[in-house]
This record gives C-alpha cells, structure tokens and sequence, in this order.
C-alpha cells in the first residue's frame, strides 16, 4: 500500500487553481479497500468536509486517481480495511519551507494535501 503514496503525490501536485489565490482547508475521506487492493464500490465518502467544494472534489479525485492500490497481505483476516485520509490544503510562506527543508526558497513552494492515515 505504501507504493501508493506516489500517485497520491501526483495527484495532490494537481491542486485546485484557488490555492494559488490562498483559499485553504481541511477535509477527511473514509473508503475501504479490499484484499485485491481494489476500492470498494461506493465505500468512498467525504466524512469531514472543507466545505470547499474544489478542495472536497480534489480529495475525493486523489484517492481514486491513487487506486488500485497493492493487495493486503495473505495474513490479513479481513475482508477489507477502512481507511480516513485527511486532507489539509495550505500555503506556507517560503521563509518557513526552507527552515523546514534546509532549501533556499523561491516564494513558489507550495504545501498541499498533506495526509494521515487511521484505520
């Protein structure tokens, strides 16, 4: 499942064209994903939402963009596993992303769609 986490990357590096303009938020989205690594059909779901619509539908988009995703182990019990994403959209000013990653920053650094997983 961790091999995932590129296509969440690459989806979330497509954010809504409002976080340029500073709208920010904070969304969480719950689905399930079964032992073929497959979602669930009608498991996604918006259970906290920005309410943003760009930044809700841009979640919602990165987890499908993001699956399949890798099959659960064989000593998995389960038939599925729920997992809850939260989303954060935010701007940091460049001063603070290069403390944060030791870079010289160009004011163009963009954090967006950070996320932790709960199961």
């Amino acid at each position: 499942m961790c091999s995932r986490i590129d296509s969440f990357s690459n989806a979330i590096r497509r954010f809504p064209p409002s976080i340029e303009k500073g709208l920010q938020g904070k969304n969480t989205v719950e689905f399930r994903i079964l032992r073929d690594g497959n979602i669930q059909k009608d498991s996604l779901k918006m259970i906290a939402s920005s309410q943003k619509s760009e930044l809700d539908t841009a979640s919602l988009g990165a987890v499908r963009e993001a699956a399949p995703f890798g099959h659960l182990p064989e000593n998995f019990s389960e038939p599925f596993i729920v997992l809850r994403m939260t989303f954060y959209y935010n701007l940091l000013p460049s001063t603070l992303i290069s403390r944060l990653t030791g870079n010289l920053g160009t004011g163009t650094e963009k954090v967006c769609g950070l996320f932790a997983f709960y199961s």
